[in-house]
């Protein structure tokens, strides 16, 4: 098989693109549910999974030995077959290794802190970083035998990583499949931004309102104030005062200035 992406992988990458955007930021996640089942589909799997780390700024220029105190694990959800098993699991291993971002292979993920990457982690008892890590322990608790993930980061302290994996009775990931998946990302960050921001995850959201929650998603989208103030059930004065309010927090005068922070 070739490395090479081929036109119909593209045009299937295409019409994703295509489905996520109709379905829009405001609804993230019937989004993110559909981004799962169709990325399972396309790479061939039934199992997937979301995790949100949260990091001090500084930590982009760190070197990765030094990053272990100081990136936590803020949200982790599987998707697929045994997702609410996989939850506990990746949960308990989180929490129960103090130590968990000296493994080396977790380590490996921490390079490049704050820029988007992607790479295939395989089951190899013949790699040294596979045989001096724990992570074994969690894939075999969970049947894995190989795994894609991509990290993209959302601002300045917190990052998203997507995973697919892959039993050991199903061949490993290729570098065709990493390719695959590095592409869909490329421009997914306003829809993962949105969902921490719906998650109440990103630091600079604190001091939002749950109603000023509600109307910024509306603001990301393409409805105009009032059809905003009709979904919602407000009046348009009163939905205007909420927008100023909003704007204010974001330090931005227009609409156009606040999507420029997220798209």
């Amino acid at each position: 098989m070739t490395d090479q992406l081929d036109r119909s992988t593209l045009l299937g990458l295409l019409k994703l693109r295509g489905e996520l955007s109709e379905i829009g930021h405001t609804r993230v996640d019937v989004a993110l549910e559909h981004l799962h089942q169709q990325l399972g589909r396309l790479l061939h799997t039934d199992y997937s999974l979301l995790i949100v780390h949260s990091f001090s700024p500084q930590l982009a220029d760190e070197q990765p030995e030094t990053l272990s105190p100081s990136i936590e694990t803020t949200l982790l959800e599987a998707y697929g077959t045994d997702a609410t098993q996989r939850t506990r699991i990746g949960r308990d291993w989180s929490e129960s290794t103090p130590d968990v971002y000296d493994d080396p292979i977790v380590r490996m993920t921490a390079e490049g802190l704050g820029t988007r990457r992607t790479f295939r982690q395989v089951e190899d008892a013949s790699c040294h970083r596979w045989r001096n890590s724990a992570v074994p322990d969690l894939w075999y608790a969970t049947g894995m035998r190989s795994r894609l993930l991509t990290m993209v980061p959302i601002d300045e302290s917190v990052e998203v990583t997507f995973g697919l994996d892959r039993p050991r009775s199903e061949r490993p990931f290729t570098e065709r499949d990493r390719q695959f998946l590095d592409l869909a990302f490329a421009h997914l960050t306003p829809l993962l931004r949105s969902f921490c921001q719906r998650r109440g995850l990103l630091p600079d959201q604190t001091s939002l309102t749950p109603r000023e929650r509600d109307v910024l998603e509306f603001l990301l989208g393409p409805l105009s104030e009032k059809e905003i103030a009709h979904e919602l059930g407000l009046s348009t004065s009163w939905l205007h005062e909420v927008v100023i309010s909003i704007y204010r927090k974001f330090n931005v005068r227009s609409r156009a200035e606040l999507m420029s922070q997220w798209l």
